[in-house]
Order: structure tokens, then C-alpha cells, then sequence
């Protein structure tokens, strides 16, 4: 054999030696007996029950009819697309590094070293349970300890040690399986969405002597210059006190406050948790539909908490057609060519007229968000609690 065939093979021998994962405190070496499909047995469509297990945390996620809830959470939904990827993520998973173990006590040391016991759940590891709609367990998988290829192998990749709950065998999951039991994971958490190209007027208060006082008003200039284009966005159109200044970035904040508006939790009105808050800001979003949203929020420590309304108001729906045909009218005028012979203006496709909502669609969103008081993000909760004083602060000194 020439020296630059042995050569070649040294190196071949060289880095299948260190194609393996290890432990960041062992060299444990896998056995890859074939492919192994954990979960062949259980028959998917009969999982009614998710229970989910990290740390001390624990969260269970119920189908009824075809739907995800929280019962924890007075059965508010779930978001049924992650759990349906965290289903498909398990049962179709396979695997073919098994991780020898030894006999005897020095087994179960093992394998609370590997993170897949009841036990390593107190240290923070993982373990997802599947049951069908009587209570009665099909299934249970524990992942455990993160394993990280050896820098400068072939294999530099991350994966997991999991094992089937009942069963001896571990294995190492090349993709790694994210479990968390935090009720945020799990919420569907989008409340609400009103644009601000849809807004009339946003109105915010804070309760003062007994009774909510109005902080400041948003606005346009007039209807008719909203409708015409004059006045994009509401901003703030009142009195600005001497050596003060409008924080337009405040303004924008309280603008966008409906939109995307978020829960992180959500409670029943009822629940103990959020008995005893007090909700003293009020905003109200008026907007072109006639409907108005009136959000009202607590705070306790560092969270922010929101109970949300909708209203119809005709008079307000009236107001905003007229002020759109008005519009329509000057727009129309203007568009008049003038009696000159160079005057060719193109035409202008006029303007969707705004559809008005009604009493019987408000009051169904309405009845959609009584029972729930959501906490929202902080940096919502701020938008939604601004005041007259932080809204028109004094400048900044020079430093």
C-alpha cells in the first residue's frame, strides 16, 4: 500500500471516530440498531389530552368537538396549529441512535443523568403525556439532557435524549423537541385588531375623585379631511401647556394600541387571580364603522391586564357618512377640468364609501370578550395607560 493511499484511509478512520455526539462530562457512544419509530402503537385520532410537564410548571391542553382549550384557563382556546406541530413533530419521529445503558443501580443513575426520569423534571427537563378522552394514558414521552456535537467533528449539530415513558430504551433525537408548560405558548393570543386607517378618534381617561377624567382626546382635524386625505392619522389636537412639547412617538403608540393587541394569559372575570384589580384607565377607539372599543386596564406589580367592550354608536355611523359623501363631493368638484384646452386631468377612481357596522355584530364581539380579563405585554399595557403628562412632557435639559 503506497503512502498516500494509507494516507487517505487514515483520514477516513480518522473522522468516523469522532462522528458522535457526546455529553459535555462523557464520551457515551450510540448503538444505531435502524430507524425506530417511537410511537407506532397509538393511534393519534384518539388523543383528546395534552399534558405538558417542565420544571415545576405543568399545563394541560384539551380537544372537545375538534377543539384546543386550557381548562386552567376556564377552557379558553388553545392554539390548535402548535399543538398540531408539536403532535406531528413526536409521532413522526424517528430515531436510530440508542444510547447504551448499563444494569443494575448504575441504570438508574443513568438515566437521571440523561434527564428522562420524573425525577429530572425538578431539574427542568421535559416530559409530554398523551391521553385519551376518559383520562386514561396512551402514551409519554421524556425529553431530556440537550446533547451538542464535539466541536471540530463531522457532526456539530443539536439534538436530545428522549425516552418512551414504560420503556428502557433512550435515544438520541437529531432534531431537538421543544416542550414548554407555560400557558403563553399555548394561548391563541391575538384579541383584537383595529387599524389605525380606521380610526376616528381615541379618547383616554384615568380615574381621579371617584370618577374617570379625560387625560386627552386624538383626533383628525375634521371628517371631511379624513375622508379626503387632508388628515392621515388621528394626533393630539388640544391645548399644549407652556414649555411643554408633544411626544410623537407617544402619539403613535396610543394609536397602534388596537393593533395586534396581544394576551400573554387570559383569566375568566371571576377567578381569583384577578378578583381584587382595579381598573382605573379607560380608552375609547372610535372608529369608522361606528363601532366603538372600550378598553379598560389594571396593573399589579409589572403586569398589565385589559377587559375589552364594543359598542355601536348610530349617531357616530351617520356622522361618518355624511362626512364621506361631503368628502366625495369636493373630490368630485375638484376633478371638474377647467375651461382651458391644455386642462386633461385623468380620472381618479373614487373612494370605497366606509361599510357601518350595527348593534346585533358589536354586541356579538361584545359577548365574545365579557367573561375573559386578558394580561396583555407591558409595552401594551403602557400605550393603553398614557396620561396627559407623559404624553406632553417638558423637554430634556441639556446634559
Amino acid at each position: 500500500m503506497g503512502k498516500k493511499q494509507l494516507l487517505i484511509f487514515s483520514v477516513i478512520a480518522v473522522l468516523l471516530g469522532t462522528a458522535y455526539f457526546t455529553l459535555d462530562s462523557s464520551e457515551t457512544r450510540r448503538e444505531s440498531p435502524g430507524e425506530v419509530h417511537l410511537f407506532d402503537d397509538v393511534k393519534g385520532d384518539l388523543i383528546q389530552q395534552v399534558v405538558l410537564q417542565q420544571g415545576k410548571d405543568k399545563l394541560e391542553l384539551t380537544s372537545r368537538d375538534g377543539t384546543w382549550s386550557i381548562p386552567s384557563r376556564g377552557n379558553f382556546p388553545a392554539d390548535a396549529t402548535k399543538i398540531r406541530a408539536l403532535l406531528l413533530k413526536i409521532f413522526d419521529l424517528t430515531v436510530s441512535q440508542r444510547v447504551p445503558l448499563s444494569t443494575g443501580a448504575d441504570k438508574a443513575g443513568q438515566l437521571e443523568k440523561l434527564g428522562v426520569t420524573d425525577s429530572s423534571l425538578e431539574k427542568g427537563e421535559s416530559k409530554v403525556s398523551f391521553l385519551d378522552a376518559s383520562g386514561k394514558s396512551l402514551a409519554a414521552l421524556h425529553v431530556g439532557v440537550s446533547v451538542q456535537g464535539k466541536k471540530n467533528s463531522v457532526f456539530t449539530g443539536r439534538g436530545q435524549y428522549i425516552r418512551r415513558e414504560g420503556q428502557d430504551a433512550v435515544y438520541s433525537a437529531s432534531l431537538p423537541i421543544e416542550v414548554s408548560a407555560k400557558v403563553a405558548s399555548w394561548l391563541l393570543g391575538d384579541i383584537l385588531t383595529v387599524l389605525q386607517s380606521t380610526l376616528i378618534s381615541i379618547e383616554q381617561a384615568q380615574e381621579g375623585e371617584g370618577m374617570m377624567k379625560t387625560e386627552f382626546t386624538l383626533e383628525h382635524s375634521s371628517l371631511p379631511d379624513f375622508f379626503s386625505g387632508r388628515s392621515k392619522d388621528v394626533d393630539y389636537r388640544g391645548p399644549v401647556p407652556e414649555g411643554h412639547q408633544i411626544d410623537s412617538n407617544g402619539v403613535s403608540q396610543v394609536a397602534g394600541g388596537l393593533e395586534n393587541l396581544r394576551a400573554v394569559d387570559v383569566w375568566p372575570k371571576d377567578a381569583p387571580e384577578v378578583k381584587d384589580l382595579h381598573f382605573d384607565a379607560r380608552t375609547l377607539f372610535k372608529t369608522v364603522s361606528g363601532q366603538i372599543y372600550e378598553i379598560q386596564t389594571a396593573t399589579k406589580g409589572d403586569q398589565f391586564f385589559a377587559k375589552i367592550s364594543v359598542a355601536f354608536d348610530q349617531t357616530l355611523a351617520d356622522q361618518v357618512q355624511a362626512a364621506f359623501q361631503l368628502a366625495e363631493k369636493d373630490r368630485q368638484a375638484s376633478a371638474t377640468p377647467a375651461a382651458t384646452p391644455s386642462a386633461t386631468p385623468s380620472p381618479q377612481p373614487s373612494p370605497e364609501a366606509p361599510k357601518p357596522s350595527n348593534a346585533e355584530e358589536s354586541n356579538k364581539q361584545s359577548e365574545k370578550f365579557r367573561p375573559w380579563i386578558y394580561q396583555i405585554p407591558p409595552y401594551q399595557g403602557i400605550a393603553l395607560r398614557k396620561t396627559q403628562a407623559t404624553l406632553l412632557p417638558t423637554p430634556q435639559s441639556p446634559s
